[in-house]
């Protein structure tokens, strides 16, 4: 693991996010799924919006004062999470890495793998919320095809193109736009695009 897939800031010290990290209660809360947690032998989640989140398929490989390891299987892969934690002035940054993953698996589909870059970025702006003190963000249930049609929205990209670019037919990418509207509570792509960035589906600015 080279890069992280995400890095965040929270104004909060080392030990309040690890203990969020590793408090099955605290757990439940920011995650908002399912978690049981025994250290240093279980760390679990699993629920709706995890993925293949049917039921725990976590292993605790590590854990310390500011690291946590775990694999985690997923679409028949051994991948490998780990959460770092760095003291920074008071604050700390959370980085996360996640073997396994690809832009590539990403924007194809091929792989339930391809959605951890956006349930690790959103997932992680929800503890940050939560050790700072703010109401943790609603989790939105998007599929891995609608997140990867949702990311082409910021551009000027028309529908066919879209298409084009994911290999698939325009029906497709309307069946998706619909369903990404009206999960979004959106009328049309601008206020789509607009909600996406409130619930940091999207980054600011231009994509």
């Amino acid at each position: 693991m080279t890069d992280p897939i995400t890095r965040v800031r929270a104004m909060a010290p080392v030990k309040e996010v690890h203990h969020a990290l590793t408090d099955a209660a605290a757990l439940r809360v920011w995650l908002a799924e399912h978690a049981e947690v025994d250290l240093p032998h279980r760390y679990e989640f699993w629920g709706r919006y995890t993925p293949e989140g049917d039921a725990p398929h976590q292993t605790l490989r590590y854990v310390d004062d500011e690291t946590l390891r775990f694999g985690w299987l997923l679409d028949g892969e051994d991948t490998e999470t780990e959460f770092r934690l760095t003291e920074d002035g008071g604050s700390t940054i959370i980085s996360v890495y996640q073997t396994g993953y690809s832009f590539d698996d990403a924007m194809s589909g091929a792989t339930i793998r391809g959605v951890l870059g956006t349930f690790w970025a959103l997932t992680m702006a929800n503890l940050v919320d939560f050790v700072e003190g703010r109401e943790v963000g609603p989790r939105t249930d998007f599929s891995s095809s609608e997140l990867r049609v949702l990311r082409y929205l910021p551009t000027n990209m028309t529908r066919p193109e879209i298409a084009s670019e994911l290999y698939v037919s325009i029906n497709t990418v309307n069946t998706h736009l619909r369903n990404i509207y009206s999960k979004l509570g959106a009328r049309d792509r601008s206020s789509a695009v607009q909600h996406a960035r409130e619930l940091r589906l999207l980054a600011n600015g231009r994509h």
